[in-house]
């Protein structure tokens, strides 16, 4: 735009006013300052897409002038375009790294307001593989990463410079297969027993993936219980991780098997039989009456030591004297610890 002033007074301003909205102007030749002849002014920017329009205004503090309003420019938007597009690998297990790539091209140089890959209709923003590379005339690669659940999958790609919106057709992969975690070396000790035994049930697990289990347990008699894993510290089930269980049984014939899943496939081992365990009788030592002698008017104390090697306190303790049958009481309430005997007593 030509700044003409015939009095060679300088503009206060120069602008240019594009879709409503004001812009200074520059003179083109900074050392110019014969306005009666005309300066050039300047403005230079980038528009968005679509239909302009603009008008120029001046002042040089005594008046102000401006052009009638001109029609354009007509921006057009080159749409961005996706290429290249990739997945690797094309299957695996849920430990595979998956990697989605795709190359980004806008001819108009503009950057992507986003870069999308969808997995299974879920969007997932994918970063560029070159941070550095800012030019998407010639393209620009964009990449994104993820382990996948099993099953068969697809996915497919979306971007936009904030104009044009290209997408690409569903495509098919990856297929993720799960190896089924193994269970090994199950077993129980000891094989024979009483209520008081302890017994151990073990068992190895591992999995391929090295997949943590979702629970590793043991059923015995049909009623599941959490195992524990021998080694806390240990997290790598690809080689096994030893799983143990520890508890008493009540007298009998028992059987077991073992359970486990790494979240996706459960596996059962056999059932095994064992163990046996037996029950130890109570013994009743030390029995005695005071006085041995006495009149009808005087009491008697009875008393006696009932012991259990399963530490099982009785149901009952009772003298019989005469034929009838009497309860006795423990001689010290608080002592529950049957294996080294507790005195029962009775006074009437």
């Amino acid at each position: 735009m030509t700044y003409s002033d015939e009095n060679n007074i300088a503009p206060s301003y120069v602008r240019v006013h594009i879709d409503g909205s004001s812009y200074s102007m520059s003179k083109e030749n900074a050392s110019d300052v014969t306005y009666s002849d005309g300066c050039i002014y300047t403005y230079s920017r980038a528009l968005t897409p679509g239909s302009h329009e603009y008008y120029f205004s001046a002042n040089n503090s005594m008046a102000a002038v401006s052009t009638a309003t001109f029609l354009g420019p007509d921006v057009i938007n080159n749409a961005p375009t996706l290429s290249g597009y990739s997945l690797s690998p094309g299957s695996g297990t849920p430990s595979t790294t998956f990697t989605y790539a795709i190359t980004y091209t806008d001819i108009d140089d503009d950057a992507p307001t986003y870069m999308y890959v969808y997995i299974d209709g879920s969007g997932h923003s994918m970063s560029k593989q070159n941070a550095s590379d800012t030019t998407y005339s010639d393209g620009c690669a964009y990449t994104y990463s993820t382990t996948l659940l099993p099953g068969s999958h697809v996915y497919s790609f979306s971007a936009s410079d904030g104009y044009g919106f290209p997408s690409t057709s569903v495509q098919p992969g990856p297929t993720v297969v799960e190896d089924a975690p193994v269970l090994t070396a199950g077993s129980m000790t000891p094989t024979f027993g009483n209520t008081s035994t302890i017994f151990t049930y073990t068992v190895t697990y591992t999995d391929a993936e090295n997949q943590a289990p979702s629970y590793v347990r043991v059923v015995i008699d049909g009623i599941a219980f959490n195992m524990s894993k021998q080694n806390a510290s240990d997290t790598t089930y690809t080689d096994g991780c030893i799983y143990v269980y520890n508890c008493t049984l009540v007298p009998g014939t028992h059987n077991y098997y073992f359970l486990a899943s790494d979240g996706y496939s459960p596996v059962t081992s056999s059932t095994s039989p064992g163990p046996t365990v037996t029950n130890c009788p109570p013994v009743l030592t030390s029995g005695q009456v005071m006085p041995m002698n006495g009149s009808c008017t005087e009491p008697f104390t009875f008393t006696v030591n009932y012991t259990d090697a399963d530490n099982h306190q009785p149901s009952y303790v009772r003298v019989t004297a005469e034929g009838i049958s009497l309860d006795m009481s423990k001689q010290n309430a608080s002592d529950e610890n049957y294996v080294d005997g507790c005195i029962f007593i009775l006074t009437k």
